[in-house]
């Protein structure tokens, strides 16, 4: 039993704590050695967790992964929506996860939080006995021992190698060049980056589907995925001529953990002065 802990005759202790990017104990090492012997002996809820908003980041998905597979609970921090002076207020800290009270995810911690749920099976995780690691045998530190100790490794995130965008001609669809560098399969969404009004009056404006697409990636090589837009989108994109938007990629391989990865794009309607970024 963990020491000092509650005195609980039921045995019903639980145990939580808040993890945040930036914080102490932010990193594999820190959750295996602090976190992790706590849940051998009690369940452990994150009760709350977020990256900062100010650069691209793997920390949302690698904490996310790293609880599922030690069966730690996690609740993201916040459910709340923020008007833009109070997104400018907080900085790289301005954690929430919907953009509108219909639910719609925010990037980057909603949508990350989103994907990644969306990767899990019916009915949760079932953990087994032992965490997802990769054994790796190394000579043992006593001389002439001869033998071996075993290390283990959290299995890593799979790495984009590509990732180029092109509006194919006419604008109905996406062309996207891809790579990794690993084989993989993945799925790619996209929705644009804010909301827009649509149908009677007394809507209120909501992001808009660009749709999705299934997609298998060969270790190293590069390959051309499209996406058929939604014949909203394409009515946006003939409309306004340039598009900011948000995509999505889940992907997923037998030597990698899954892994979630946003983009911002903008598009441009073919024909047009600017080119999509």
């Amino acid at each position: 039993m963990l020491a000092p802990a509650p005195d609980d005759p039921l045995n019903q202790e639980a145990a939580s704590f808040h993890n945040y990017m930036g914080k102490s104990c932010d990193n594999v090492d820190c959750w295996n050695s602090e976190i992790a012997p706590v849940a051998a002996d009690v369940p452990v809820v994150t009760g709350e967790f977020a990256q900062d908003v100010c650069g691209p980041s793997n920390f949302d998905d690698e904490y996310m992964s790293w609880a599922d597979a030690h069966g730690v609970g996690y609740l993201a921090w916040a459910w709340v929506v923020l008007t833009q002076q109070e997104i400018a207020d907080e900085g790289c800290s301005a954690y929430y996860l919907i953009s509108d009270y219909s639910g719609a995810p925010a990037s980057p911690n909603g949508t990350i939080l989103h994907g990644h749920l969306l990767t899990l099976p019916p009915g949760g995780v079932t953990l087994a006995a032992n965490p997802p690691t990769t054994t790796v045998n190394t000579p043992a530190g006593g001389a002439g021992s001869g033998g071996q100790q075993a290390q283990t490794q959290q299995k890593p995130l799979i790495a984009l190698t590509a990732f180029h965008v092109k509006v194919a001609a006419g604008g109905a669809a996406i062309d996207f060049q891809l790579g990794a560098a690993e084989s993989c399969q993945g799925t790619l969404k996209g929705e644009t980056a804010k909301g827009f009004l649509a149908g009677s009056k007394g809507h209120k404006p909501r992001k808009v589907s660009l749709g999705g697409v299934n997609f298998r990636l060969v270790a190293g090589k590069t390959r051309s995925v499209i996406l058929r837009l939604t014949a909203a989108s394409r009515q946006l994109l003939a409309t306004r001529h340039s598009l900011a938007t948000h995509f999505t990629l889940t992907l997923s391989g037998p030597q990698s953990r899954p892994t979630v990865l946003e983009r911002a794009v903008t598009l441009t309607e073919p024909g047009s002065r600017r080119h999509p970024s």
